[in-house]
């Protein structure tokens, strides 16, 4: 009674089998590809960490030289620093809110100073690949 559908079973377990190998190996190509786009996001939020701690520093100097009191440039210091700490801490929220549920657990961070250590740890790589 089988022997008439035996080439039908098999042709749906070899789409059954097909689907399923698809399926990981596109899972697996979209977690490589969020891992390099996580890994660029990180770059860019560190180099503009620092582009933006060293224009503040320029800007800190050319108050003082243009004549404003040490009182004025600390108060300027203390909302830039808070502003760029609510900055900080939301581009690191962002990244966690809008990143897709099955990803989540492939980020190795969740603050700013997790984040900066993933970073430190992805050019101790990179520095030691361009080695070898």
């Amino acid at each position: 009674m089988y022997d008439q559908y035996i080439e039908l079973i098999w042709f749906f377990i070899g789409v059954f089998v097909y689907r399923t190998i698809s399926s990981i190996l596109s899972y697996s190509h979209l977690t490589l590809a969020l891992q390099g786009i996580n890994k660029q996001i990180l770059k860019l939020l560190g180099t503009v960490a620092e582009d933006v701690g060293f224009i503040r520093s320029l800007k800190y100097r050319y108050m003082a030289d243009s004549g404003m009191t040490d009182e004025q440039i600390n108060e300027i210091k203390e909302v830039d620093g808070r502003s760029f700490f609510m900055w900080k801490n939301s581009c690191i929220s962002h990244i966690l809110l809008n990143c897709p549920k099955g990803f989540k657990s492939h980020l190795k961070y969740h603050d700013w100073k997790s984040a900066l250590n993933e970073l430190d740890r992805l050019y101790e790589v990179e520095g030691r690949k361009k080695k070898s």
